[in-house]
C-alpha cells in the first residue's frame, strides 16, 4: 500500500471599507442659560464624533456643529489548510495456484480418457 500526503495552503487577506453611521448632538440652551454664560465660555456638547458648541462673543451667540465623517477599514484575514492523504493500494498478481500440478495433471488425464471413450464409441457405431 502506497501512501502520499498533499497539503494544499490558501491565504486570503480581505479589506472591507464600513462608514460609522451618523451622530447628532443636540445642545439645548434656555434663555437664562444663555444671559449668564461669560463671554468666550462656551456650552459643549459631543454625541459620537458629533459635536456642538455655543458660546457668547459680546452681544452675539455663535452655535459650532462639526460631525467627523468616519470610515473604518475592516481586515479579514483568513488561512486554510487542507491536508490530502492519498491511500493506494497496490495488487501485485500473482500467479498463485489453488490447485496442485498434480491435480491439473489428474484432470487433464480424466478429460483425455472421457474423449478418447467418446471417439471409441462414435467409431463403433
Amino acid at each position: 500500500m502506497v501512501q502520499t500526503d498533499s497539503l494544499h495552503l490558501v491565504t486570503r487577506a480581505i479589506a472591507i471599507s464600513v462608514t460609522i453611521p451618523k451622530s447628532t448632538a443636540t445642545l439645548a440652551l434656555t434663555e437664562p442659560m444663555i444671559r449668564n454664560l461669560p463671554e468666550g465660555q462656551p456650552y459643549v456638547t459631543k454625541t459620537g464624533q458629533a459635536s456642538a458648541v455655543a458660546v457668547r462673543q459680546g452681544d452675539t451667540l455663535l452655535f459650532t456643529a462639526s460631525c467627523d465623517s468616519l470610515h473604518q477599514l475592516i481586515w479579514g484575514y483568513e488561512q486554510e489548510l487542507t491536508r490530502v492523504r492519498n491511500q493506494q493500494s497496490r495488487y501485485e498478481k500473482q500467479s498463485e495456484s489453488l490447485v496442485s500440478p498434480f491435480t491439473r495433471l489428474g484432470y487433464g488425464y480424466t478429460v483425455f480418457v472421457t474423449l478418447l471413450l467418446i471417439i471409441l464409441l462414435i467409431r463403433r457405431k
